[in-house]
């Protein structure tokens, strides 16, 4: 995954949330997040510059796993991966990357990475 991501491009967890926010780098390796009672061990963190001036980059949480079929219980981590993120950071992070296998292959999931604060449950 670090591949064509410059040394002073990547880090290994950038800690402060603050600093993640607003530092210059592109990839964080065993970024662990933390938020209310929830702690993820993010296996990796892309981040993906906006284009537009105002808007914040992207965060992307992505896990490996080594088997080449995925279970459901891969995709349940990364989500809470997604949502421990987005509650350190309160930002969303609604998508999320498993790679995988032999041929390390790459599955995008959409994530429900909302804060709990902005998740609203009807009746």
């Amino acid at each position: 995954m670090a591949q064509g991501v410059a040394n002073d491009e990547c880090v290994t967890s950038p800690g402060d949330a603050e600093k993640a926010i607003s530092a210059n780098w592109r990839l964080a390796i065993d970024h662990i997040a933390r938020a209310q009672n929830l702690e993820s061990t993010i296996h990796a963190v892309e981040r993906v510059p906006s284009g537009e001036r105002d808007r914040p980059p992207q965060l992307i949480p992505t896990r490996f796993i080594f088997t080449n079929k995925l279970g459901r219980n891969d995709k349940l981590l990364l989500a809470f991966d997604a949502l421990v993120l987005s509650e350190t950071l309160d930002r969303e992070a609604a998508l999320g990357k498993i790679i995988h296998g032999d041929d390390f292959v790459t599955l995008k999931v959409k994530t429900p990475g909302k804060p709990f604060h902005d998740i609203s449950v009807d009746g």
